[in-house]
């Protein structure tokens, strides 16, 4: 089923799912750097969101955790365990964003009655609008000229501090500084914001040679760039990314220190233009809302020819003074928007369709297209998700069907087109037979929808999708342990399961192609290390179905040893907050089976330790015994702010009740207070929490 069918009209329902849907693809694109939604389609989950915020305000502050909703969220959380954390000196914000011009006439008409100005009051140039790249966001700051951080944005407040050579590959950024002759001196720090992104004659460039070389290939210039600045040991050069600096943060700092008019955005891009940063070419200073107008429809067509990736145009005030009355809402600025560019669309004929096999032993259907050029890119395959999908679009194999890749991400098949269908078109037709391994595909009914399964666990499809997951970052992080060496390692029969890659030695690594004395003893390191292991990430790392990294961390908490989780029955999975009926029988099944029984018993007899690490030792913080639930906006990230609860001895509520024993109060606390005083609950200013750490 499509993530943007309204299958629930119940408000309390859709609120639910939207915003579980949300999380879910917040993850994939911020954390993950895999997006499987267009930003087209994503947006539109986002605004239905909004709407039934707008709609239904008691029923979704009822429902919805403040530290849960994505509509106060500004990006995603740290992505790589081996990255340092960076605070940011200020928030990194996101922009809100428009779809259309009539949406764009309302915020301006908005924003200008919220001013209580009107156009003509507004001194001239009174706007700006620039392209909006399609990259990763980087803060930069320099101390007395030198480069010190370069960090991600992380979810706005802490990012990732990046790793010094793969800065490098930014072939642009100035390491340091020096003193223009229009410039009375250099600031002592300077904070500077930007996007680093792939040019698309690297990025073609780059996916030729990894095809090449058997690797998979990036889905888009964004990804490459993300992935680019986030390798850590072996730094692949050949990976080239630019800057285009767009802000300056510490405005009036700079503005103090060294005596220079900073007061409008133009002044703060030409500043940085001087100290030698790039900046985007076709930022210009327009004085109407019909110049944006105009500016944002030259520039759909603009786009194809430009040497980098752009999915919008942003729109902002260019007075400070104006920028600071403006504000922000939902911790994102009024002063500015996104106008982005509609969905890229191109009809192509379905040739095929071949059945591709995961881990849990789902088949899914992948479409084989007519090569169609959509928003730049050629696009050659699709995933057709699931049966119900099919019927609902009507898609038969020969059918002309639409294609769209809004902002440049994964594509999808809309519709077919049914006046275009000839006569010799198929239906698609799910294998009975599994075309990996010949074994029975049985049926089965989840939810609304019908899914397809090879039972055979050891199909060689699901065995080398259970490996690759093993060895993931997200799980045992086995790094340098790719595709095309899982593939090598299964065919030459190396091993059969993830307990073989710790029996693996020197005579085996010898079977292997481009297996170098560099890449063993990299790879050797890797496993060794993956053998020390938090209990969460081993039990992800296990692959159970619908086991993500959330329900891993409350398993291990409430387990907090393998030994304990084998022989948990489905009456102890019940008791964890957040597992239903149906998810505990199939954990249940999991844990009891044999053959993963005997894994798990195969990798501790092989060395892997996970460990529990007991958040709260002993207990016996000066907060111990408290249940305590937060409110308002807080200094720190709200997942921060929960650890350092736990670490001082409470227990972190969900929601507000009768249990609570104490509410942590930050700035602009919503309606919890008030129930907080209704019921009795004690209350603490977040400066006195921070306090006791």
């Amino acid at each position: 089923m499509s993530d943007l069918k309204k299958i629930n009209e119940d408000p309390s329902k859709r609120l639910l799912e939207l915003v579980k849907l949300i999380s879910k693809h917040n993850h994939l694109y911020y954390e993950l750097d895999a997006p499987t939604l267009s930003d087209f389609e994503y947006d539109e989950l986002f605004r239905e969101l909004k709407i039934l915020k707008k709609n239904h305000g008691s029923l979704y502050e009822k429902l919805i955790p403040e530290e849960e909703d994505p509509l106060l969220k500004i990006g995603g959380e740290q992505t790589h365990k081996n990255l340092e954390t960076f605070t940011h000196p200020s928030p990194m914000m996101s922009l809100n964003n428009v779809m259309n011009e009539e949406e764009f006439v309302d915020y301006f008409e908005k924003t200008l009655g919220y001013l209580n100005f009107k156009e003509k009051d507004l001194l001239p140039p009174p706007y700006t609008i620039s392209h909006k790249f399609d990259g990763l966001a980087l803060e930069l700051i320099y101390i007395e000229g030198k480069l010190s951080v370069v960090s991600t944005r992380g979810n706005g407040f802490v990012g990732e501090s990046l790793n010094p050579k793969a800065i490098r590959l930014i072939k642009n950024l100035k390491e340091t500084f020096t003193l223009k002759n229009s410039l009375p001196s250099l600031p002592k720090r300077l904070i500077v914001r930007g996007e680093a992104v792939m040019m698309k004659k690297d990025f073609e460039m780059l996916n030729k040679k990894r095809q090449d070389k058997g690797l998979p290939l990036f889905v888009n210039p964004r990804n490459a760039a993300a992935g680019s600045l986030r390798q850590l040991n072996d730094i692949d050069t050949e990976r080239k990314l630019h800057f285009f600096a767009y802000q300056l943060e510490n405005v009036e700092e700079i503005s103090k220190e060294i005596d220079i008019k900073l007061d409008s955005y133009p002044e703060q891009i030409d500043f940085l233009k001087t100290l030698g940063f790039d900046t985007n070419k076709y930022t210009v200073s327009i004085n109407s809302m019909i110049e944006a107008k105009d500016y944002y429809r030259r520039h759909i067509e603009l786009r194809l020819s430009l040497p980098y990736e752009i999915d919008g145009v942003v729109f902002r005030f260019n007075a400070t003074s104006i920028q600071n009355l403006l504000g922000s809402i939902d911790r994102r600025p009024r002063y500015a928007i996104a106008w982005k560019f509609p969905p890229e669309l191109a009809q192509t004929k379905l040739l095929d369709v071949i059945f591709q096999i995961g881990r849990t032993g789902i088949l899914t259907p992948v479409g084989i297209l007519d090569p169609v050029s959509v928003a730049g890119a050629t696009i050659r395959r699709v995933t057709l998700h699931n049966a119900d999908e099919i019927q609902r679009k009507d898609i038969r194999i020969g059918d002309t069907v639409e294609v769209i890749r809004s902002g440049d991400v994964i594509p999808k098949i809309t519709r077919s087109i049914k006046e275009k269908r000839s006569s010799d078109v198929k239906a698609i037709v799910f294998p009975e037979i599994c075309p990996s391994c010949e074994h029975l595909i049985v049926s089965v009914k989840e939810s609304e929808n019908t899914f397809y399964y090879c039972t055979n666990f050891l199909c060689p499809n699901q065995i080398h999708q259970r490996l690759l997951h093993f060895c993931s970052k997200e799980a045992m992080d086995i790094d340098g342990f790719d595709e095309k060496l899982c593939k090598e390692i299964l065919e030459k029969k190396l091993i059969t399961n993830a307990s073989g890659l710790y029996q693996l030695n020197d005579q085996d690594f010898i079977k292997l192609e481009r297996m170098g004395e560099k890449r063993k003893f990299n790879l050797k390191n890797a496993i060794n290390k993956s053998k020390n292991i938090s209990l969460a990430r081993f039990i992800y790392a296990l692959g159970a179905p619908g086991l993500g990294q959330k329900t891993s961390s409350l398993l291990a908490k409430k387990f907090k040893s393998i030994e304990a989780l084998l022989n948990a029955t489905k009456e102890d999975f019940l008791n964890i907050s957040g597992i239903g009926d149906l998810s505990a029988k199939a954990l249940e099944e999991f844990f009891r089976n044999k053959t993963n029984a005997d894994l798990i018993k195969d990798l501790l007899r092989y060395g892997v330790r996970p460990q529990y690490d007991e958040i709260s030792a002993a207990n016996s913080g000066p907060l111990q015994g408290e249940k305590v639930l937060f409110t308002g906006s807080l200094s720190i990230p709200r997942n921060i702010a929960k650890g350092h609860a736990e670490k001082l001895g409470a227990e972190v509520m969900i929601s507000i009740s009768s249990k609570t024993t104490l509410l942590i109060v930050g700035q602009e606390p919503g309606s919890k207070l008030k129930k907080a005083k209704e019921l009795g609950i004690k209350t603490m200013e977040e400066k006195d929490f921070l306090k006791l750490l």
